[in-house]
């Protein structure tokens, strides 16, 4: 079993949004087994007005991408729960 949820939208370091989020991942893993991992999925982009035309339409118009090597990030954390048995 393999759950995928985010952990901050426009942030580089991952956080869980609320105290509800964060109870549900501690059940996860503390009663019912799941190991976790956490990964990066940027978004990239070749222009800030790229990315603020197909971010928008999600996140409004408080995205700001860090420009790095001349192209444009918008961090993304993203959690990984699985479970085998």
């Amino acid at each position: 079993m393999i759950l995928i949820e985010t952990l901050g939208t426009n942030t580089e370091k991952p956080k869980i949004i609320n105290d509800r989020m964060k109870e549900f991942f501690n059940i996860l893993e503390d009663n019912f087994g799941f190991e976790k991992t956490v990964i990066r999925t940027d978004y990239c982009f070749n222009s800030a007005e790229e990315a603020h035309d197909i971010l928008d339409f999600f996140f409004g118009d408080e995205i700001k991408p860090i420009k790095i090597d001349n192209r444009f990030i918008f961090p993304e954390c993203t959690g990984i729960w699985w479970r085998t048995k």
